[in-house]
């Protein structure tokens, strides 16, 4: 099947193929995976290739010293030689020592690749995270970008150069006393802004403003805040409203009420 987006999943097959560190069960069938032309995985496999080569090409072969070999020679002329059996005891020992070598030259090749391995591991582990870490980044900057968005539409509803709007200040009630708010009354043109401090909504509720007559609630909209409890809205004040006595906030079931059925949770007067 093919991958639709890149995953920790994919990008851990791709390096461990690329290492070589795969068994041989696991390889074959990754490679029949990339036969079917998943591109995600072909992507990937290209990358940590890209990687392993840069890696690999940067450590360098180290080659034995050159005093053992001078060692070596002095030992070889000490050695007796009047003996046949000896001198061929000797010979035999140069030949056995032939594979000794070409096993410490292998022994050297292994070294670089096994560090350049660890390497190529390492890399992984810290663009999986960069990647994370980069998602994380983002979701923020869309936060704060909203939320600045939402500040300078704020800033100008109030300061437009108009008369002075009127301020109703709202204040916590006894279902949640730390609560606080302000609306900016823009008499002239009928509008209300709403800024308030509320406790976080729980799920399937909604905070609901009312107009407060004498006799009478009128809904006036619906407030959602953030997760933090802070929230905004402008509201459009009927032209018909007539006398107000006072602006107040509950606590409603989602989507609103016609009329107030929960505690007052902010209430302010219109004076």
């Amino acid at each position: 099947m093919k991958h639709q987006e890149v995953t920790e999943e994919t990008q851990e097959k791709a390096a461990l193929y690329a290492l070589g560190a795969m068994s041989q069960h696991e390889a074959r069938a990754f490679e029949a995976h990339l036969q079917e032309g998943c591109e995600v995985c072909l992507g990937g496999l290209s990358e940590f290739r890209d990687v392993v080569g840069v890696l690999g090409a940067g450590v360098s072969e180290v080659a034995p010293p050159a005093y053992l070999r001078d060692l070596l020679s002095a030992r070889i002329g000490r050695e007796p030689q009047s003996s046949p059996e000896r001198s061929s005891n000797a010979r035999a020992g140069r030949e056995t020592a032939v594979p000794v070598t070409s096993s410490a030259s292998r022994t050297g090749g292994v070294i670089p690749w096994a560090i350049a391995a660890a390497l190529a591991l390492a890399a992984l582990a810290l663009f999986v995270s960069w990647q994370q870490t980069r998602q994380e980044i983002d979701s923020s900057r869309r936060q704060l970008a909203t939320a600045r968005g939402e500040a300078d539409e704020l800033r100008a509803q109030v300061s437009q150069p108009r008369s002075s709007p009127k301020v109703i200040q709202l204040v916590g009630q006894p279902p949640a006393p730390g609560s606080t708010g302000q609306i900016y009354w823009d008499v002239p043109n009928n509008n209300w802004v709403v800024a308030v401090n509320l406790p976080p909504l729980s799920k399937g509720k909604v905070y609901q403003l009312w107009f407060v007559k004498p006799g009478a609630q009128i809904s006036a909209g619906l407030i959602k805040p953030n997760e933090k409890g802070y929230g905004y809205s402008v509201i459009k004040v009927p032209p018909d409203l007539g006398t107000l006595d006072a602006a107040a906030i509950t606590l409603e079931p989602e989507g609103g009420s016609p009329s107030p059925t929960m505690p007052i949770y902010a209430l302010g007067e219109a004076g």
